[in-house]
């Protein structure tokens, strides 16, 4: 599942036909170690399958798809179904092309091998999931990350928690006044693809989204994780070195990717056709909000030289200098500005420690 949403996000939303991941070997050492990655995988997911169907047929013999939802290996596999299921376009011919479909998936072949009548209920289950989500709105599928069941579920909290095209102003979300980040993660923690790693990091059996929602709106807002760690990360025997490696654990390993995914997926299910009454600017403002949680700075300069290599803690205050300066115009533009910054500029901007961020941008871009 973590495979499938890196491929479907890739920014290749509305491209029709087959994709291709490239693996890039410089030598040929390296393309061994490649080459007996994707062998190595390749049988887990075979297994995988195999697996799959066999505890679901123990669990339930009549083996409904959409009922599988809830478990990810499943929900990956649905998802797979429903992007299929769009690109052909057409049910009849979904419906004839079944096995072919499957052949392409995670280790139909081997299930066909090792157990043909299991094989069999496989096709004749997908071939009802496929009458399930005839005439559904697939494309959102492929633009949450989530299978057809969950974007229903979203759609339905989202309608019921208020939140409309209207919610995501980019001056307002992140602040203290604003609710739509509490009552959008209300929506994603019942949301499978993304609740276990939700409710770890706001520390267990927590299901609203008002914890979560201040962590992150502390730590867009350039919160250290020493703060993090000591407001919401620390237990009652913790010292702070533990209190520290769990921040970062969950920061880093839950937090940042999964609310910038699920934020991206509510904002795809509401913002409608608003996108295109809006100006170029504003539609960056749009579409970062996400990146503004997965690299915690609060602003579009900010998310910009985060991709240019520089160091969080000095993004935003030198987002703000650069600002100030009437600098723009873009990754290229700002990366010329960058390099011509003098030691007196990052101090300015930064502080005291500004020469010593200089010196770790400049190791990180390989200019030292």
């Amino acid at each position: 599942e973590d495979f499938w949403n890196l491929a479907g996000r890739a920014g290749r939303s509305d491209q029709a036909g087959t994709g291709i991941v490239a693996l890039a070997a410089t030598n040929a050492e390296r393309a061994e170690v490649l080459s007996e990655y994707v062998r190595r995988n390749v049988s887990h997911l075979n297994s995988t399958l195999v697996a799959m169907v066999r505890r679901a047929i123990e669990q339930a013999p009549q083996l409904e798809l959409h009922a599988l939802y809830q478990i990810k290996e499943w929900s990956a596999f649905l998802q797979y179904l429903a992007h299929t299921y769009r690109q052909i376009g057409d049910h009849n011919a979904f419906a004839s092309q079944i096995e072919q479909v499957l052949r392409g998936s995670f280790g139909f072949q081997t299930l066909r091998r090792e157990d043909h009548a299991l094989a069999n209920r496989l096709v004749a289950a997908v071939n009802d999931y496929a009458a399930i989500i005839r005439g559904k709105p697939l494309a959102l599928v492929d633009s949450t990350g989530f299978s057809w069941e969950s974007v229903s579920l979203a759609l339905a909290g989202v309608r019921d928690a208020g939140i409309r095209a209207d919610s995501w102003d980019p001056e307002r979300l992140f602040t203290d006044n604003d609710t739509t980040l509490e009552r959008t993660f209300g929506v994603l923690f019942r949301i499978p693809e993304l609740r276990q790693e939700l409710v770890e990091v706001t520390g267990g059996g927590r299901g609203n989204g008002d914890m979560l929602a201040r962590i992150v709106k502390d730590w867009v807002k350039g919160a250290s994780l020493p703060d993090l760690a000591e407001a919401y990360f620390s237990g009652d025997d913790d010292d702070p070195t533990s209190a520290i490696s769990r921040a970062c654990r969950l920061v880093y390993g839950r937090l940042t990717s999964t609310a910038s995914w699920g934020l991206s997926a509510i904002q795809s299910l509401t913002i409608g056709d608003a996108l295109e009454g809006m100006s170029e600017a504003e539609q960056k403002h749009f579409r970062n909000l996400p990146s503004r949680i997965f690299y915690g700075v609060n602003s579009d300069m900010a998310i910009d030289l985060r991709l240019l290599g520089v160091p969080r803690n000095a993004a935003q205050p030198l987002s703000d200098y650069l600002s100030r300066q009437r600098v723009d115009g873009g990754l290229k533009a700002i990366r010329t500005t960058l390099n011509g910054l003098t030691d007196e500029d990052w101090r300015r901007a930064v502080g005291s420690a500004g020469a010593t961020y200089q010196k770790a941008w400049k190791i990180i871009e390989g200019y030292s």
